[in-house]
């Protein structure tokens, strides 16, 4: 998470974020009322990306006709979406409306710039949202809870008032806010800015401690490395893992979860209307998943807050591209006989699972604002060959690992633990080429200013119509036009 204000190294604020399950809170009628605005939200949201993929490929007809045509721009009306088939969406504040269109224009300007992907339909599976801004709440500060009053439309009386203990240390008053939902469960969130000590800038907490002694470098800094069976392995020799209460809750859970999925599909089979039972089976599907993914997401909050409060200074993690590592691998196809061969696909499932179940992003991302707040520092190094490297003499060679906990290596016989050597191997990378001057910070954007743009080009067309994207852009005058025509539409 990025800083929030930075001047000379001097910093009073940190951005940060909330959430807060509202679910037992509600009445039914109110749980009513948020349901609609969030299915309002959605729609909205869909009619929108369903309109600028018409829009941009009738704009494309009319180019080829006349070069001279003026491009469309995209915009966040929404009240011609109120029709015959959907009268009620005009039941509904207009704010509700207007902040979908004003958030899928923002998305779309984000995709141009190559910073996102192209805004596409919701899953009216997925997690349901919807923004709410203060026209329709008023905040209501105390000393230990923040009160919200909802209302249905700017002038009218709250019909609604939910109580949330205040974030520590918040600064100011949110004027907005996300209404959550899935199944029958309701989240508030918002985003706000935390009042810190004075907290040093990166590069300044670098450069001092690349002044210091060998020994307190050292000291200093804290490797750490992710594997599967292992989550987390400290260059210390300690490791973090989920308790064993929280595995035995994952295995009955797990199960009580595939109970679930073998009945709600025999259901399916015997049925065709799906009445109150297969409804009711549903949902004690989903609250199977969640509770699952509300486990993990206990242990990367447990882990990032003992890691936080442990390092002195610096903690080195692995940056990791964990979207390509669990990419379904491509199909095989016999040249001669033109038929399909087999690629491994069930094992590399299984592995993703693994890989998604630990949750290394997350775990990446609670310890980046926790180790912010403390005045400490996050940085990530490429892990190439890690696992295969010598921490004690630096010799790289694949059979150094015998097995997937045991490290010995060849040259000089160094027996370790694989991951903890990985984690040592990564800390001595750090400390080697910030001294030497080598180490840099990564920029505020994630993605450079050559591969957004080329990411933008490759995207152009699935923003606006999915039926047109090129699987490669290709060179020549080809290229050319496509960015031209990228170029020309005004947002």
């Amino acid at each position: 998470m990025m800083i929030a204000n930075k001047l000379g190294g001097k910093m009073t604020t940190l951005p940060r974020g909330i959430k807060f399950e509202i679910t037992k809170q509600l009445s039914l009628q109110t749980q009513e009322t948020f349901a609609q605005w969030i299915g309002c939200y959605g729609v909205i949201w869909n009619c929108k990306v369903a309109e600028n993929k018409t829009q941009y490929q009738d704009f494309l007809v009319a180019k080829a006709l006349d070069e001279t045509v003026v491009p469309y721009k995209a915009n966040q009306k929404v009240a011609h979406f109120i029709t015959a088939e959907r009268p009620w969406l005009q039941q509904i504040p207009s704010q509700i409306r207007r902040n979908a269109g004003t958030k899928y224009v923002e998305a779309l300007r984000a995709c141009i710039k190559g910073l996102r992907k192209a805004p596409t339909f919701k899953n009216k599976y997925a997690k349901k949202n919807c923004l709410v801004t203060n026209e329709l709440f008023e905040p209501i500060i105390t000393t230990d809870t923040l009160e919200f009053a909802f209302k249905r439309s700017q002038k009218s009386k709250a019909f609604c008032k939910i109580t949330v203990p205040k974030p520590v240390k918040m600064a100011g008053v949110p004027k907005m806010v996300w209404l959550t939902r899935r199944g029958a469960r309701y989240w508030l969130s918002w985003s706000y800015e935390q009042n810190v000590p004075t907290i040093r800038a990166e590069h300044t907490l670098l450069e001092q401690l690349q002044q210091s002694p060998a020994a307190l470098q050292e000291a200093r800094v804290l490797g750490i490395d992710m594997g599967i069976k292992e989550p987390i392995c400290l260059s210390t020799g300690k490791a973090l893992h989920f308790t064993p209460e929280e595995l035995k809750a994952i295995q009955r859970k797990a199960a009580r979860r595939l109970r679930y999925q073998k009945k709600l599909s025999r259901q399916q089979r015997q049925n065709q209307e799906r009445g109150k039972n297969y409804q009711k089976v549903k949902a004690k599907l989903a609250d199977k998943h969640a509770q699952i993914a509300n486990i993990r997401k206990n242990m990367a909050h447990r882990a990032s807050k003992i890691l936080a409060e442990t390092a002195t200074e610096v903690i080195v993690c692995e940056k990791l591209a964990i979207r390509n590592m669990t990419k379904r691998p491509k199909a095989k196809q016999d040249p001669k006989t033109q038929q399909w061969l087999r690629n491994g696909a069930s094992a590399k499932a299984a592995l993703n699972k693994s890989i998604l179940e630990v949750g290394w992003g997350r775990l990446q991302n609670y310890l980046d604002y926790k180790l912010r707040e403390r005045d400490k520092l996050l940085v990530k190094i490429s892990p190439k060959h890690s696992s295969q490297e010598c921490f004690a003499c630096g010799h790289i060679a694949s059979e150094n690992r015998k097995t997937q906990a045991v490290f010995h290596c060849l040259q000089c016989h160094h027996c370790d633990n694989a991951d903890i050597n990985a984690a040592k191997v990564l800390k001595k990378r750090f400390i080697t080429s910030l001294n030497a001057g080598k180490f840099v910070l990564p920029t505020k954007t994630v993605k450079k200013i050559a591969v957004r743009k080329q990411k933008a080009a490759r995207m152009a067309v699935s923003v606006c119509g999915a039926d047109l994207r090129p699987v490669s852009i290709g060179s020549g005058n080809e290229a050319e036009t496509f960015k031209n025509d990228l170029r020309s539409l005004p947002l």
